[in-house]
Order: C-alpha cells, then sequence, then structure tokens
C-alpha cells in the first residue's frame, strides 16, 4: 500500500515537471496549431496571423482568382466589420468597454469601438448602477437598440454589395460559412 502511495506521488511530480518543461520549450509545438507554427508565450496568439489565415481560407473555398480577390476582399472584410459591430460585443475578450486591469492583452483603443459597442457599454454601466432610474436604462436600451437597427442596415446594405460580384458558388460558399444571409 505504502509502495503504492510513493509510486503516484513519484508519477504526479514527474507529471507536473515535464509539464512546466514542455512550456518553457521555445518553440515547442501545441496540440492543435498548425505544423511548423512555433508556441508563443501562453495566453498569447497573434490576431493579424489569425485574420490572415482565415481570409486565404476563404479564398480557397470561394476559388478566387488573385484579381477577383482584390475585388472581393474589401467588401468581404467590411461584411465581417459589420457583422462583428452589430453584436455588440468585443472580439478581444474580457469586460465591455475595453477595461482590462490586470487582464492578459490589450485593451481596446476608442477608434476601434462601434457605435453599438459604446451604446452597449453604456447600457452596462447603467445597469452596474443599483440606483439608476428605470428611464435611465429604457433611454440606454432604446440607443443601444436604435445602434444595433442602424448596423444591421448598413450590414444589409454590405452584403448586397458583396453578392453583386460573387459568383453562385462563391455566394453558396460564403453563405454556408455565415457571412451572408
Amino acid at each position: 500500500m505504502k509502495f503504492l502511495k510513493v509510486s503516484a506521488v513519484i508519477s504526479l511530480l514527474t507529471l507536473g515537471c515535464l509539464t512546466v518543461w514542455a512550456q518553457q520549450q521555445p518553440g515547442a509545438q501545441r496540440p492543435g496549431r498548425p505544423e511548423g507554427q512555433p508556441a508563443g508565450p501562453r495566453g498569447q496568439w497573434d490576431p493579424q496571423q489569425m485574420r490572415q489565415r482565415w481570409m486565404e481560407r476563404i479564398k480557397e473555398n470561394l476559388q478566387a482568382t488573385d484579381d477577383e480577390w482584390k475585388v472581393i476582399q474589401p467588401r468581404l472584410e467590411k461584411v465581417m466589420t459589420l457583422s462583428r459591430q452589430t453584436t455588440g460585443l468585443r472580439m478581444m475578450g474580457g469586460r465591455r468597454g475595453g477595461e482590462r486591469p490586470g487582464g492578459p492583452g490589450p485593451a481596446m483603443s476608442s477608434a476601434e469601438v462601434s457605435p453599438v459597442q459604446k451604446a452597449a457599454s453604456e447600457l452596462e454601466s447603467v445597469l452596474a448602477n443599483k440606483e439608476a432610474k428605470p428611464a435611465e436604462i429604457k433611454a440606454k436600451l432604446d440607443a443601444l437598440r436604435e445602434a444595433r437597427q442602424k448596423a444591421k442596415k448598413e450590414l444589409s446594405e454590405a452584403q448586397a454589395s458583396l453578392k453583386e460580384i460573387l459568383t453562385a458558388r462563391q455566394e453558396a460558399q460564403l453563405v454556408l460559412m455565415g457571412l451572408l444571409e
């Protein structure tokens, strides 16, 4: 019995040491990371690199030539941006309002905050105030709804603009990907 306890403790210590050692190895391969892609420090990722890979994948799925992609990409990026903005959510994670005290990663700059995100943040601020009047809450809620409606209209227009230049196959691919209605 004592032998089993000692073996279990040694196994746990060995496993713990191996885990720490693996995390400290620069360039160590992480599960789910493409081959040849070095692992960065824990919790850090390159959003620009991820976005670039995502756009390359979309281009491949659309079977777009380089010339076609030069026309499609800006309109597609606009659709993707407006789509994110209609939800009022931050893409950087963490709390709304770009506040990241003590959290990993940078806060969003005010230039990146859409009107929907701003209205959502203002509503959250009012809701955080336990003494907020119902009229204040309703005003902020109405402002959020109005901002979302405007963003949805802009998104619909951007999607229509994108559809104008797509083949039926490309449009179908983007519908399957959730980027078009």
